[in-house]
């Protein structure tokens, strides 16, 4: 099994709308007032952009990303562990 979620979490209920529908280039429909949203991803490279987005703007969003391996524990991702986060799954799925 090779998924990867990515769970984000935000304190302001429009926070995660305005991310996702500029990431996406599209609206994405959040449940209103959302403080969660998660996706799975079957091919774990995947879900580097979408982290990489994140954390490159992470003084526009406040948004907490987490993200569980093969439905492992989750690990808070920071501009200090992105890199290693990214090599890991690489590594683990690619190398």
């Amino acid at each position: 099994m090779r998924d990867v979620t990515i769970t984000l979490l935000s304190q302001k209920p429009s926070e995660l709308n305005n991310f996702l529908s500029r990431y996406f280039d599209e609206k994405v429909d959040v449940a209103e007032g959302a403080f969660m949203w998660s996706c799975i991803y079957k091919e774990p490279l995947a879900s580097v952009n979408l982290i990489s987005t994140l954390i490159d703007n992470n003084e526009k969003f406040k948004i907490e990303a987490l993200i569980s391996i093969e439905h492992l524990n989750s690990i808070k991702v920071s501009e200090e562990n992105i890199e290693d986060l990214i090599k890991l799954m690489y590594f683990k799925y690619y190398a």
